[in-house]
């Protein structure tokens, strides 16, 4: 397989992956979101444009601003009870959650950006040692 079919089967497989559901409350009922992973360097550019805020511990520890990054995520890559939100509702409702609830999609986004391909490399390193 050439290089450019590598990377073609690698955004293919990214713009594939099944969606991560969410259930958070707004105004007394459960809204169902759904994420899915961005590009790697659609996630760089993100966290550069929102760097930790400091003394802010979950910041530190996610490497980026656990509010502002989850109201520029890309709304194409969310679902709201299955709909794709326009750009300024899904920051209206990303803003309007309660606390607990947007710890929540932060840590969603931290995982299924962060967390699932640092499992995947480790995953990698160990089958090529052996």
């Amino acid at each position: 397989m050439s290089l450019k079919d590598e990377i073609a089967a690698a955004k293919a497989a990214i713009e594939n992956t099944d969606p991560t559901d969410l259930d958070v409350e707004l105004n007394g009922k459960l809204k169902k979101l759904t994420f899915k992973p961005v590009l790697g360097g659609v996630w760089d550019a993100l966290t550069v444009a929102h760097p930790p805020r400091p003394n802010v511990i979950a910041d530190k520890n996610a490497g980026y601003d656990t509010d502002g990054l989850p109201a520029d995520y890309p709304v194409e890559k969310i679902t709201v009870d299955g709909q794709v939100p326009a750009e300024d509702d899904w920051r209206d409702l990303f803003h309007t959650i309660s606390s607990p609830n947007r710890q929540n999609v932060a840590a969603v986004l931290w995982g299924i950006n962060r967390y699932e391909q640092e499992q995947t490399l480790i995953e990698l390193g160990k089958a090529r040692r052996g």
